[in-house]
């Protein structure tokens, strides 16, 4: 089934690819494509708002590269400039988040732990309650990405991230920054 995770994986791919440009060439417009593309993929799914991180990483790598100061990581020109347009895209694909930015908040606190009692069927919390509360997440989520690729796939993988640490180039350390921030959001979150 194509659901939201697919369309999500392919625009967060794109915004991976110019975060490696960027991290290289620090092209304007690799940062404008890269924003454009994240912007697009948490629209499709919110928690590739994750894609910021190897974002910003390419960019701090851009100004190390070329003999920046640390300050620069945050007060950059294409970096301010991608922050607007990141915004900006979101909200005119998703203009509901001004109207539900509230309920969002409740939402995404109440899944991190935070109590919003009021606002969801107490039916529903004790469901996803007793859930968390019986299962280890890191653990339940490693099953389901193992079960979902088959040991083989999995071992391979798995030699490639090894592999990736073990080089430490820019553009591994960009890929493992958001599949390992997407896992351990979803593993915290209950």
């Amino acid at each position: 089934y194509i659901t939201v995770d697919v369309p999500m994986v392919c625009l967060a791919s794109g915004a991976l690819y110019f975060a490696i440009k960027i991290s290289s060439d620090g092209k304007g417009k690799d940062y404008f494509l890269a924003a454009i593309l994240a912007a697009l993929a948490t629209t499709t799914k919110i928690s590739a708002v994750l894609l910021l991180l190897p974002l910003f990483l390419a960019h701090v790598f851009q100004v190390n590269r070329r003999g920046g100061q640390w300050h620069e990581w945050f007060v950059d020109k294409r970096l301010l400039k991608s922050a607007v347009l990141f915004i900006g895209a979101y909200i005119i694909v998703t203009p509901g988040i001004l109207v539900n930015f509230g309920p969002l908040t409740s939402h995404i606190l109440r899944i991190f732990g935070g109590s919003d009692a009021g606002s969801v069927a107490a039916g529903a919390n004790l469901a996803v309650e007793s859930f968390a509360s019986r299962t280890n997440l890191f653990g339940f989520y490693f099953g389901v990405i193992v079960a979902s690729m088959t040991w083989p796939v999995f071992v391979l993988c798995a030699a490639g991230t090894v592999y990736a640490i073990w080089r430490r180039r820019q553009a591994d350390i960009l890929l493992l920054s958001f599949g390992i921030a997407v896992y351990l959001l979803m593993s915290l979150s209950a």
